[in-house]
């Protein structure tokens, strides 16, 4: 389940300010917590770290 900030459209707006504001790719912090959302329910949170170093190597590029 996404955070609360975004399951309103008031919400993304507001993180796609900031990070716009920031320097920072919004599709990256939306790739990011969608990993987290992905991966909250296993036990062990297998792959999660891998799949943010996968995402913040892309934004790299």
């Amino acid at each position: 389940m996404k955070p609360a900030l975004l399951r309103t459209p008031a919400g993304r707006e507001l993180l796609q300010r900031l990070s716009t504001e920031r320097g920072v790719d919004p599709t990256i912090v939306d790739d990011l917590l969608d990993a987290i959302d992905e991966h909250a329910g296993m036990l062990r949170r297998r792959g999660l770290f891998q799949r943010f170093d996968a995402i913040l190597d892309k934004a790299r590029e």
